[in-house]
């Protein structure tokens, strides 16, 4: 499992097609995609706020947050 905080390049673009087909939760990506699943769920956050036009917040960034903490829930979220 790859022990970056973020997800990189064809990664992150793997993950946003993955997550926007609706059929995988953010678990069943970090495992196809062999990365932890609090950067996925980060990647779908950044996504979703820059799509709404929101700069993300520094939660959601992972600024102040250690990269070993606990993993994001698995719940989709809303729109």
């Amino acid at each position: 499992m790859s022990e970056r905080g973020f997800l990189v390049d064809m990664q992150a673009a793997a993950c946003l097609v993955l997550w926007d087909c609706g059929m995988f939760c953010t678990a069943d990506i970090a495992e196809l995609l062999d990365v932890r699943e609090d950067a996925v769920s980060r990647t779908v956050h950044m996504a979703r706020d820059s799509a709404a036009g929101r700069k993300p917040d520094r939660a959601s960034a992972g600024v102040g947050r250690p990269s070993g903490g606990p993993a994001s829930g698995s719940e989709r979220g809303g729109p």
